[in-house]
């Protein structure tokens, strides 16, 4: 995470208090940022690669021929516990089957010293392995599952083949600047694994599935 000096000000324009017209700033500006993609579903066809699409969308650039600042590194699970986390500035697990036992010490360690994680589950996810190994108590008091997994629930049995998302929270800086731009009720998801978050009150629903699931779910954690 190597990042460079800046320098500079703000300045507005006359007024009756001149002091306050005038101020100076520093901050440290970094020309990349490096994601840790664990890739639990590899194959030779990449649009089946569990990495494929997730790579795909963070190298894209703000504009046409415009490379992204992130810079993504791709791993297989077993490599995780020889990496240095904090040479990243996010670490994603993508459909990983089964944690091991000190991989929630070390991301809720790297968590709380700023680091981002992001957690996507998939058809090769084995709930228990995440429900055991995330539910021990950590030194740090940082939890990094909202709760435990529950089943995998399939739309093969619906008529249409998948389940549509029925309301969104377009308020929500997540969804405000793309909802104009994309209808997501002709999303289909075929296939979702239930959470039963650990204190219901503390949340707030973004985003709804036609048959009462919740696909996206938004907590506020005081640490």
């Amino acid at each position: 995470r190597d990042a460079r000096p800046w320098s500079g000000w703000v300045e507005t324009g006359e007024d009756d208090l001149p002091a306050d017209n005038l101020r100076y700033f520093a901050a440290q500006v970094l020309d990349t940022i490096r994601v840790l993609i664990v890739n639990g579903d590899p194959s030779a066809f990449p649009y089946k690669d569990g990495a494929f699409f997730l790579k795909a969308a963070l190298q894209c650039g703000l504009q046409p021929n415009q490379l992204s600042p992130i810079r993504t590194d791709i791993i297989a699970p077993q490599d995780l516990s020889t990496q240095d986390l904090h040479r990243y500035a996010c670490v994603v697990l993508a459909n990983v089957a089964r944690i091991e036992e000190d991989w929630p010490r070390r991301l809720a360690d790297y968590a709380q010293q700023g680091g981002g994680v992001l957690i996507f589950c998939g058809d090769r996810v084995d709930p228990a392995s995440y429900n055991i190994n995330f539910s021990r108590p950590l030194s740090t008091g940082l939890s990094l599952f909202p709760g435990p997994l529950g089943d995998l629930k399939d739309a093969k049995s619906r008529e249409e083949g998948f389940f549509r998302i029925q309301r969104v929270d377009s308020g929500h800086p997540i969804f405000r600047d793309i909802i104009r731009q994309i209808d997501l009720g002709t999303t289909q998801v075929r296939q979702f694994i239930t959470v039963a978050p650990e204190s219901v009150k503390d949340w707030t629903v973004l985003a709804q599935l036609d048959e009462g699931g919740v696909t996206l779910r938004d907590e506020v954690r005081k640490q």
